[in-house]
């Protein structure tokens, strides 16, 4: 007999499952483009419907480089960090029923990753009442973490708009310094298939987020972490002949 399909109903914003999702577990980072809604706050249910108003949907940092890529852009919306109560914003995910693990994101009804669990201290707790997930600032650095509150609570806006496959930005001439020890290695003939290697490389919660490809070598390096580098990081070094590709996920306003 052939499996029955995966049915999931979208519903004021949350999903119900009629079957058990066994494989709609969200793929790595992809690009975004977040967005606050300056002096907005609304319930978790009213931001999802305002999201879909707006052609996106709520924040999904299901990877800690989506939640330290958002952590980034919060920073600069948020100004000193975390001075505001309202440097909280509700993200997507939640509890499909009261009781159950909040492991359920608003977008596309897909399951977290059990592998990778970003929360606070001591969450997720009280699963009965507070089945709605928002963001809290971690750390003075820009950290965000997942906490778990009641979903007719108001706090800011924030949509996420999808952007397509991550990009990367060509440094010549570059590369990643001794103290960053490869992850991995790959013998191609050009960027685009180092590039190709690199999306796919994914350990735990760590991601390719650097490939230094020389062409002399054929060769193709890749780097995991879990925040986005810039060229003026101390990882990056000069080498003549190497191409550093740094990866290019997010975008805010």
């Amino acid at each position: 007999m052939a499996a029955l399909p995966n049915i999931i109903t979208l519903v004021y914003g949350f999903c119900f499952f009629v079957s058990v999702v066994e494989n709609a577990i969200m793929p790595g980072t992809r690009a975004v483009r977040w967005e606050l809604f300056q002096n907005l706050d609304l319930s978790w249910n009213d931001v999802s419907t305002f999201c879909h108003s707006q052609d996106g949907h709520m924040a999904t940092p299901n990877t800690r480089l989506a939640l330290n890529g958002l952590g980034q852009q919060a920073a600069q919306w948020f100004s000193p960090w975390g001075s505001s109560p309202s440097a909280e914003f509700w993200i997507g995910l939640h509890s499909a029923k009261a009781g159950a693990h909040p492991n359920v994101w608003e977008k596309d009804c897909s399951l977290q990753d059990r592998k990778i669990q970003l929360w606070s201290a001591r969450e997720p707790n009280y699963k009965d009442t507070d089945l709605c997930i928002r963001v809290y600032p971690g750390n003075s650095m820009g950290q965000l973490v997942w906490k778990t509150w009641k979903c007719n609570q108001e706090y800011a806006v924030v949509c996420e708009y999808e952007q397509g496959i991550c990009t990367y930005e060509a440094l010549l001439d570059k590369t990643m310094t001794s103290q960053a020890n490869a992850t991995a290695r790959g013998y191609v003939n050009d960027v685009t298939t180092c590039w190709d290697l690199c999306l796919g490389l994914r350990v735990g919660d760590q991601e390719c987020i650097a490939a230094v490809f020389n062409e002399l070598r054929g060769d193709c390096e890749m780097f995991l972490g879990d925040q986005i580098l810039e060229e003026s990081s101390a990882a990056v070094s000069d080498d003549a002949g190497s191409t550093l590709l740094l990866r290019r996920c997010f975008s805010g306003e």
